[in-house]
């Protein structure tokens, strides 16, 4: 049996192959190709499977001995709408490689996350993709001393030697801000994300450089929040509509933080939209579903897994440069009726 990949070029067999044709895991091959014993049906499965792809066992079983394997990692705090789109575009761009992508849930535990870079570095898979945490700073060095790329999105650590792919969130902020600014609004809190992470600092940073552009002096006061959890964001909205001259519009730094402010707007009787406008960065299917319709920064998500796939492709087939690549992937703005001119003057 020929192997076809989705252009129509033959590929030779490998093992995610070899685990579909018999209906077992990848992991049940691996084991039987390194002779741990395994149950009679299913060696006899990958038998069939090995003779019908005319797969290469010796080479393979060496390759998982001494070389790599065909996997790649990829590490996520949560399985959110942006990781889980993330995860299908790598899933489906990988997989014409025949290469398969592991996947972990860490749950933002430092520990549990370098627990799983030590796993993937014995395992000697071909790449790990993750979002940059500081944390284990010295896990990804030791990958990389191994000779394992890796590659960071949607958070940065700076200085190490890795690639990255990043949508433009300071640019994109910016612009989603100026927007508030255009329909009329001067008071426009925003709601941060956890600080000390690169995404929050930069789109922060774009939400400050739309007020100075328009000559609108920054209000500390306006900025709350300082985390990505759903409660905090809570009274943190809670907090700025206390305020003696409460905002007019908010932007917060990502959808949970936005349901947030909508689950205190709709306790307290305010008018999303009408009363306060609200812009949030990540667009999500119930901003589409809602009435009104949440204005939010959409994340190109197919793009950001087609740009990691390409450079750890470009690992794997010896043609990736040595120096780290760094690329940058624009956002678009999507308009609901959730941002209005303000009422009065705002």
């Amino acid at each position: 049996m020929t192997v076809f990949r989705s252009d129509g070029r033959r590929r030779a067999a490998t093992i995610i192959d070899v685990a579909r044709h018999a209906n077992v895991s990848v992991g049940t091959v691996s084991r039987y190709l390194n002779g741990i014993i395994i149950r009679q049906t299913k060696r006899e499965a990958i038998d069939k499977a090995i003779a019908a792809l005319h797969y290469n066992r010796n080479a393979a079983a060496k390759a998982m001995r001494t070389e790599r394997t065909n996997m790649v990692a990829l590490l996520v705090p949560d399985y959110d709408e942006f990781f889980a789109e993330v995860l299908a575009s790598l899933t489906r761009n990988l997989a014409d490689e025949g290469q398969v992508l592991l996947t972990h849930k860490h749950e933002g535990d430092p520990k549990t996350l370098a627990m799983a870079m030590e796993f993937f570095q014995n395992h000697r898979v071909n790449a790990v993709v993750t979002p940059g945490v500081s944390e284990v700073r010295t896990q990804v060095e030791a990958l990389v001393e191994h000779g394992i790329p890796v590659v960071f999105f949607n958070n940065d650590v700076p200085y190490l030697k890795v690639d990255r792919v990043f949508a433009r969130n300071r640019d994109i902020s910016r612009r989603a801000v100026r927007h508030l600014i255009d329909l009329g609004h001067r008071r426009i809190g925003h709601i941060s994300g956890g600080m000390r992470e690169t995404t929050a600092q930069d789109r922060q940073a774009g939400y400050s450089d739309a007020l100075r552009d328009a000559d609108i002096p920054l209000n500390p006061n306006y900025i709350a929040g300082a985390s990505w959890k759903r409660q905090d964001a809570y009274s943190a909205i809670e907090r700025l509509m206390q305020l003696d001259e409460p905002p007019t519009a908010i932007f917060t730094a990502t959808y949970v933080l936005a349901l947030a402010v909508i689950d205190y707007f709709r306790e307290h009787d305010i008018a999303l939209g009408k009363d306060v406008s609200l812009l949030s960065f990540d667009d999500v299917e119930i901003f589409r579903q809602m009435s009104p319709g949440v204005t939010a920064i959409a994340q190109p998500t197919t793009a950001i897994g087609q740009a990691i796939s390409e450079i750890v492709l470009g690992h794997i087939n010896g043609i990736q440069r040595i120096a780290p690549r760094t690329v940058t992937i624009d956002c678009s703005i999507i308009l609901r009726q959730s941002t209005r001119p303000p009422r009065g003057n705002g």
